[in-house]
């Protein structure tokens, strides 16, 4: 059993630290376009409650195994232009715990009332109003119906 209770911060501040920073470093702010950034409190608050926090825990370990590697440092100890340098090798890594992050920053960063605002969709729930998609171009999927089925056919 667990001594924690149900309003117990799972995170610790090191962990919010890096997680502040490399979601920034995925998706900086555009002032031009009016868009925030993705450590912007509102959009850090979502990522941490939407996360699971195994799975934080593994981004976090994950970073700082790099860190480790790359700097020879925690990642709490590296300064500005080290965590910068760590951010670009995160940015090639095809890891597990980095896709899932990357995932979990987009989906938090896109429900944001200000990120659908700055791209012109209204701040709701897609149903029961729907959207609008435009017709694509059908003819693309062309080549891929003409294709060698590459997977196994399964008897019914």
């Amino acid at each position: 059993m667990t001594n924690n209770i149900a309003s117990d911060a799972p995170f610790d501040a090191a962990q919010k630290e890096l997680v502040a920073f490399v979601a920034a470093a995925m998706i900086p702010a555009d002032a031009s376009r009016n868009m925030p950034a993705a450590d912007h409190p509102r959009i850090l608050r979502d990522i941490l409650q939407t996360a699971v926090a195994a799975e934080l825990a593994a981004i976090c370990a994950y970073v700082n195994r790099l860190a480790h590697n790359v700097l020879g440092c925690d990642f709490a100890r590296a300064n500005f232009d080290q965590k910068n340098e760590l951010a670009n090798n995160l940015a090639g890594s095809n890891a597990p715990e980095v896709r899932g992050f990357v995932s979990l920053v987009v989906q938090c960063y896109f429900r944001d009332d200000r990120v659908l605002g700055a791209l012109g969709l209204e701040a709701r729930a897609p149903f029961p109003k729907g959207y609008d998609v435009p017709t694509g171009e059908w003819d693309l999927l062309e080549t891929v119906k003409r294709r060698q089925p590459f997977y196994r056919v399964v008897d019914r």
